[in-house]
C-alpha cells in the first residue's frame, strides 16, 4: 500500500526529524546509519522545495519520487546559487540511499559530525 503523497509541511517535519535521527545515531557511534539519514533528510528538504518553488500543497508527482539530489535540485530553483552553498553540497555529491545496503562502507566520527552539520546547512537553504 501506498502512503498518501506527503505535504510541504509533512516534508519539512520529515526533513528535520530524519536529520534529528541522524543526530541520535551519531551520538552512539553508529556513523554509517548517520550519514545515510543526513543524506535523506537532504532529500526531503529539497522535495519540500521543489513544492514551494512549483507553488505545490503535495509532493504527488510520481516522475520526481526519486533519490538523486543532483537531479532533484533542479527542480528547486535554487541550481544557479549553488555555488553559495557548493561547501556543504559537495559532501553528499557521493550519497546514494543504495549505500545502505554496502557492507564496505565506513565513515569515522569526524567524517559523519561533517556529514550532519553540512545537512543543516543545507536545510536552512533548502527549507
Amino acid at each position: 500500500m501506498m502512503a498518501d503523497s506527503p505535504s510541504i509541511i509533512g516534508l519539512k517535519k520529515l526533513a528535520n526529524d530524519r536529520l534529528d535521527d541522524a543526530k541520535a545515531l551519531l551520538a552512539s557511534g553508529r556513523n554509517e546509519g548517520a550519514v545515510y539519514l543526513s543524506g535523506y533528510s537532504v532529500e526531503l528538504a529539497l522535495k519540500a522545495k521543489i513544492c514551494a518553488h512549483l507553488g505545490w500543497e503535495k509532493f504527488d508527482v510520481p516522475i520526481l519520487r526519486i533519490h538523486s539530489l543532483e537531479l532533484l535540485l533542479r527542480f528547486t530553483g535554487l541550481e544557479s546559487r549553488k555555488d553559495s552553498f557548493a561547501v556543504y553540497w559537495n559532501r553528499f555529491s557521493a550519497w546514494d540511499p543504495q549505500m545502505r545496503y554496502d557492507e564496505t562502507i565506513s565513515y569515522d566520527k569526524f567524517q559523519a559530525n561533517e556529514q550532519i552539520r553540512s545537512a543543516e546547512a543545507l536545510l536552512e537553504v533548502f527549507l
